[in-house]
Parts: C-alpha cells; structure tokens; sequence
C-alpha cells in the first residue's frame, strides 16, 4: 500500500542518515587508534596530536547519540547503548599504555561499530532496498568501504608504529603483506559494486576514481616497505599516506551516503505524490 511504502522510505532515510553518523564516528576511532599506537611507541609529534583528535573523537560520539535520538522508526537505541561506554572511555584516553593491548582495544570497538552499522541496515530495511541503484549505493556505503577502510586503518597504524620503532618481527610483515593481498580482493569487490551501480544506470561519484589511486598508490608503498630485505621509512610520512588514502575513501563514502539519501529522498516525495493522487 501506498501508507507501508512511505513507511518504508522513511526508515530507509532514517538508517542512511544514521549510517553516515557511525562512520563518520569509525574513522574517528582508527585516527584515534593510530595516533595512540605511534604515541605509546615513541613518538613525541604523535602525543602532540592526540589532544585535538580526542576533541574530534567526542563530538563524533555525540552527533551519533544525537542521531540515535532523532531515530523512531526502527529500534536504534538498543544497537548503541552496549557499544557507547567503550567508545566513550577510548575518547577519553582511557585505555592500556600497553601499545598492543591499546591498539586492540581500539579494534575491538571499530569492529563492534561496524557490526551496528549492518544491523542499523537490517533494521531500517536499507538492506532490503527495493530498487537497484540505491541497494548498490548501500552495499557500496555498509558492506564494501568499512572493511576495505579498516584495512588500511589497521595497517596505517601497525606500519607506522613499526617504522617508529625501526625493526619488525617476521610475524608483523606476514601480517602486513597478508593484509595487502585481501585489500586487493576487497577493493576488487568494491570495483564490481561500482560497476554494477552504473549497469543500474547510476553515475558513481566523481570521487571514486581518487579513493582508488589513492588506495592502490598506499597499497603499492606498504608492500614496497614491508617487502624490503631491511625497513626503512618515515613514520609521519608513512602514517600520511595512510591517511590521504583513508581520507580518499572517506569522501567517495561520504558521496555515496549523499546520493543515497537524495534518492531515497526523491523516492519519499513520489510515494506521497502518488498516495495523493489515489
């Protein structure tokens, strides 16, 4: 009927724009994260950064509360009140000085995140997007970039910590170089959800084609370092280009959201236009 249409649409908007406000709220977590592991590896340039990052940290905590507030047409409440005190507390700097253990932590949580931004999808009803080029945009938003992101996340902060320290353990590189070659699996099924959006008929956002040099060119660095006989590297200069990709990936995820709530908008305004009209 035309009435559970809109109902649908109107969750769908709901979940899109709660999306955006978790994610915005992961990349937060893997700065956070990395900045921390270079900091408690020795690095004085890194300590001096956290502060502002704290600061950023905690806003992107509250403009989730603040998202999960607004949010009445599908339970959201539920979804990130088990989560919020252990993002509150890393936002606070309260974790191990234990460089391991604190970089874990932070995983952990940026999994856990991830995990309320599928159920946010299930919830909303934006995983059971009726209509092709707004379920790619979806994929695309919740089941492509966070993994590919995190990826990069997690090496940006492990590879710059090891450059910090001047030496890596044969375990450390295999994992590295291991992580490389699902990245490229990861980004290849990112690749094939893009297509498929523009088989649909969609144009993808004008910034894809950065987030995939940027991602590819980062890629190339971390196996050129880590495959190397001894590492050597600058550890400012490693983590950057780690972040110029993550910022890359961010923003074409930032489009995606963006067109996404401007097509589901579009589709509220036709569903009303039509109950109208019956």
């Amino acid at each position: 009927s035309g009435q559970a249409d809109r109902d649908f649409a109107a969750s769908e908007i709901e979940g899109a724009q709660l999306v955006q406000q978790v994610t915005a709220l992961i990349g937060r977590a893997q700065t956070h994260r990395g900045l921390t592991n270079r900091a408690l590896s020795g690095d004085a340039a890194a300590r001096q950064a956290l502060d502002g990052t704290r600061s950023e940290f905690a806003q992107a905590v509250q403009a989730v509360d603040a998202a999960v507030a607004r949010t009445s047409r599908f339970e959201a409440a539920t979804l990130w009140q088990p989560r919020k005190a252990a993002v509150e507390e890393l936002a606070q700097g309260r974790h191990s000085t234990q460089r391991t253990e604190a970089f874990a932590q932070h995983t952990v949580a940026i999994e856990d995140l991830r995990q309320m931004l599928l159920m946010v999808a299930e919830r909303s009803n934006l995983l059971l997007d009726p209509e092709a080029n707004t379920f790619f945009l979806m994929d695309i938003a919740v089941e492509r970039t966070p993994p590919l992101s995190e990826a990069l996340g997690v090496t940006r902060g492990q590879g710059s910590a090891i450059l910090v320290r001047g030496e890596a353990s044969n375990t450390e590189r295999v994992q590295i170089l291991g992580r490389m070659d699902a990245l490229v699996k990861q980004l290849a099924d990112l690749r094939n959800k893009v297509d498929a959006l523009q088989r649909a008929g969609d144009t993808p956002p004008a910034s894809w084609d950065m987030a995939l040099s940027a991602t590819e060119s980062f890629a190339d660095e971390v196996r050129k370092v880590f495959g190397a006989d001894v590492i050597d590297g600058d550890a400012k200069a490693f983590f950057d280009h780690g972040s110029q990709a993550m910022t890359a990936l961010s923003t074409f995820n930032t489009d995606v959201i963006t067109a996404l709530n401007q097509a589901l908008e579009l589709r509220l305004g036709r569903v009303k236009l039509e109950c109208r009209h019956a």
